[in-house]
């Protein structure tokens, strides 16, 4: 009995520090995405609404080289049309260069992939610490030691897990950064390149 008591404690104490660590990275990983977000939210909006314009001002500037001979009126919007359809198309790319060379959509989505990952790897583990908890209480009572090992292996099954997907989330920061400074179209996708995860406590 006094065995088995001093096991749940172990496993309590294990449950909760592996818990804070899944806490703190997944909440380093969240924060970093919540400094790009805002870039996520308008960038797309601000595009579409500058190139909408844009396509407007240029239509604008056509009508008015047709009706030029027609309407005398037209002929002012003619130089201005196409005049602000440029100064938007510079705007766009300036935007675009400033995502090409920042990162900060493919970081988002790197952080937020990499976040799920690690919940869905945190949720795993509590299900199969759910699964073999009867078990381990029960070895607990005659074989403590047994038990503490089962629960540890279990445990460092999970941080390697983590620590790959971090691993894997620096080594795609260092080719897209290094991508960016070539200037090359070619994005790499965080998602497409992680390789899959073992689970390494289930069994």
């Amino acid at each position: 009995m006094d065995a088995a008591l001093g096991a749940t404690t172990f496993f309590d104490w294990l449950y909760g520090s592996v818990e804070n660590l899944i806490k703190d990275r997944e909440n380093f990983y969240r924060s970093l995405r919540n400094r790009n977000s805002w870039w996520i939210n308008t960038s797309r909006w601000t595009l579409g609404i500058l190139g909408a314009a844009a396509l407007l001002l240029t239509a604008l500037a056509g009508i008015a080289a047709i009706a030029d001979t027609q309407q005398a009126w037209l002929k002012p919007w003619q130089s201005r049309g196409l005049f602000w359809a440029f100064v938007i198309y510079a705007v766009m790319g300036a935007i675009a260069l400033f995502e090409r060379g920042t990162d900060l959509s493919g970081s988002y989505f790197r952080h937020l992939t990499i976040t799920i990952a690690i919940r869905n790897l945190w949720n795993e583990f509590q299900l199969t610490m759910l699964k073999e908890y009867p078990a381990l209480i029960k070895t607990a009572g005659t074989d403590e030691t047994a038990a503490r090992s089962r629960a540890i292996e279990l445990a460092r099954a999970l941080c390697k897990d983590i620590d790959t997907l971090v691993a894997t989330e620096q080594t795609e920061w260092r080719t897209e950064f290094i991508e960016s400074l070539k200037a090359r179209p070619q994005r790499t996708g965080w998602a497409r390149s992680r390789p899959t995860l073992k689970r390494r406590w289930l069994r």
